[in-house]
């Protein structure tokens, strides 16, 4: 049962599979980074946010990423699910605790 830190860590993970850019695209944002302060805490798990370390630190929408959905990190397994974009997160996190029985 993975605590906040290891969750952490899984989620940082996660974030540097992204910033691999296994795909060898010149153009591809590869500086993708957590937002702590936006983390979501919920009696199964937490949900991360992120965007582009660029996107952070100029505001210029040129770096923000488009498709960077909330994902959650499962503290009684570690897994993680990605949510999507399209509905508010709140909507999302309904839908998982449905289908998980929370």
């Amino acid at each position: 049962m993975p605590l906040f830190e290891e969750a952490r860590d899984i989620a940082q993970g996660y974030m540097d599979a992204l910033n691999a850019n296994p795909y060898g695209d010149p153009d591809a944002v590869t500086d993708c980074v957590l937002i702590y302060e936006e983390t979501i805490s919920r009696p199964y798990g937490w949900v991360f946010f992120y965007a582009s370390k660029s996107f952070l630190e100029t505001d210029d929408f040129v770096f923000a990423l488009i498709g960077n959905a909330p994902f959650i990190v499962n503290k009684f397994d570690g897994s993680i699910t990605v949510t999507g974009t399209a509905h508010g997160v709140d909507c999302y996190l309904a839908e998982y605790e449905k289908q998980k029985g929370y």
